[in-house]
């Protein structure tokens, strides 16, 4: 028997800025290791903005890009940063395929839209235009200090 947490607020209260991930509402997000070369996705409330580090592969293993606090550093040819009238962005691959995007449903909530995948090609996180659903860990939703609210192994 599963057990199904849904909309609650984890290290976020109503009103305050935070991402909508697995139905619940979290003022931090983070999949995979950030101290690993490779992926990894961490979502964070700074300075009451949306900030978003990450190194993102597609699904055959290839590095794709790589954002710090929402800038496109590394990243492959014809890999382009395309802000949005919303006050987010998307980044789009050498096809014009989406593979990340900050989008805000409201000025206080952001979905983190595209499909996540490991370094390893292992499917981990979609992302669409109501929710992000995380599929695998590593995972941390939540985050106060060094207290975390809910940890996927």
């Amino acid at each position: 028997m599963s057990v199904q947490l849904k909309g609650n607020f984890i290290f976020a209260q109503p009103g305050e800025k935070c991402y909508k991930v697995s139905s619940n509402f979290v003022n931090y997000l983070q999949l995979g290791d950030p101290l690993s070369s490779g992926f990894y996705l961490e979502a964070k409330i700074e300075q009451n903005k949306f900030v978003v580090s990450s190194r993102l592969f597609d699904r055959d293993r290839n590095l794709l890009c790589e954002i710090r606090e929402n800038h496109l550093e590394d990243k492959t040819p014809g890999c382009r940063f395309a802000p949005l009238p919303s006050g987010g962005y998307r980044i789009y691959d050498s096809q014009d395929r989406v593979v990340i995007e900050l989008n805000l449903l409201e000025p206080n909530v952001c979905v983190l839209k595209g499909e996540f995948y490991s370094s390893d090609g292992q499917f981990v996180a979609r992302g669409d235009d109501e929710d992000l659903k995380v599929f695998r860990g590593p995972a941390i939703l939540g985050k106060a200090g060094s207290a975390y609210g809910i940890v996927l192994q």
